[in-house]
């Protein structure tokens, strides 16, 4: 009977804390709507540093979250001129179900493809 208890114990702890999400690699097209610098502290981010936030429109074909639009942060600066680029990333999310970012592993321009607004 006691270890029953203990059993039931451990079941309902591990129940209780939220599972963390696989960090996976993914890419995605689309189009960068918006472009933006800000302090780490903003996003409840230690260190204290600056973060660049590029905010994506994913395409038609784009299996990704369709409809949504995706907040990618960097720690490294992000050329301004890609503002209404179609451009290809590759992301990782990192976090779990309740809290989590997107984060970018490389960008590259698709040449010659301006966004519609």
């Amino acid at each position: 009977m006691m270890i029953i208890s203990i059993l039931l114990l451990i079941l309902l702890n591990l129940c209780s804390f939220g599972i963390p999400a696989f960090s996976k690699e993914e890419t995605v097209e689309g189009c960068v709507i918006e472009l933006s610098t800000l302090s780490s502290e903003i996003l409840n981010k230690k260190p204290k540093q600056a973060l660049y936030r590029i905010t994506l429109k994913p395409s038609e074909k784009a299996s990704f979250q369709k409809g949504k639009y995706i907040e990618i942060l960097s720690k490294a600066s992000v050329p301004h001129w890609i503002f209404g680029r179609r451009v290809k990333v590759k992301i990782t999310f990192s976090g779990d179900e309740k809290v989590g970012s997107y984060w970018l592993n490389s960008l590259s321009v698709i040449e010659k493809e301006v966004c519609d607004f």
